[in-house]
């Protein structure tokens, strides 16, 4: 399976209370609901969230809405995990832990990105131009190109 953590977590949240949101990808996948409230409270727990479970999503911030989209997935055990900026729009400190979070887990992370400090430890990076593979390769090798382009770009 692949899971997928939107840029705007509003966009991606649907249910108003977080035991909700955390079981409807896992009974959607055909886990019955007792089983699947199990599973979610197991993350809850996992993360040190376990006060969240009858929590109203409208309480959480956006770095708690971001955290409980990648709890909810990871509860779904997928082998791959798309991210697409993960990190935008959060404060210095909810970025670390999320990044802590993500280079902690074992699956395959695909990471969409503008800003390459995040993917400098990743094993390959893939630079897209209007839908087109620029460059493939280590970061090492991808990053420096992206950055020099990118500043190459005239602003308006």
């Amino acid at each position: 399976t692949i899971g997928m953590i939107f840029q705007n977590p509003d966009h991606q949240i649907i249910f108003p209370t977080v035991i909700e949101e955390m079981i409807f990808g896992l009974t959607q996948m055909g886990i019955d609901k007792s089983s699947a409230v199990q599973r979610a409270i197991s993350y809850l727990s996992k993360f040190g969230k376990s006060d969240w479970h009858d929590r109203a999503i409208s309480t959480l911030s956006q770095g708690q809405k971001k955290l409980l989209c990648l709890m909810a997935i990871l509860a779904m055990e997928p082998k791959v995990i798309i991210l697409d900026e993960p990190l935008a729009a959060l404060d210095i400190p909810t970025q670390r832990q999320l990044t802590q979070i993500l280079q902690s887990l074992p699956q395959t992370l695909i990471y969409i990105t503008h800003d390459t400090t995040p993917i400098q430890d990743y094993d390959v990076a893939i630079w897209l131009e209007q839908g087109q593979i620029v460059q493939t390769g280590s970061p090492a090798n991808v990053l420096p190109r992206f950055i020099n382009e990118m500043n190459q770009i005239e602003v308006l």
